[in-house]
């Protein structure tokens, strides 16, 4: 019998196993943001609006919105788990790509 251990990347080791997301709309506990995003591998900088919710546990980025400006996303080995504030799971589902940027504001 053949023993294969489930290992994950160093760098993924360091994110949470769960997020939580308070709101995708506009509240009292949510703010707009002009702010600069810079790819790590490429250096490529766009300034864009951003949505900061003060009850999320996490940064979010909208994977169409990564996709269509072409950034490289790594693959996780584990899907990482949305919960709404009430503790429902997040109907837009798990986080399973990640992508490496600088955040300016």
């Amino acid at each position: 019998m053949e023993i294969v251990w489930n290992r994950c990347p160093k760098w993924e080791r360091r994110l949470p196993s769960k997020l939580v997301i308070a709101s995708a709309e506009d509240g009292s506990t949510s703010l707009k943001l002009k702010v600069e995003l810079e790819t790590t591998d490429t250096g490529e900088v766009k300034f864009v609006n951003s949505f900061v919710d003060s009850r999320a546990t996490g940064e979010f980025i909208n994977c169409h919105y990564a996709k269509s400006n072409q950034l490289h996303t790594w693959k996780l080995s584990k899907p990482i788990l949305v919960y709404n504030v009430d503790g429902t799971l997040n109907e837009a589902g798990s986080i399973t790509e990640v992508v490496d940027l600088i955040l300016r504001y």
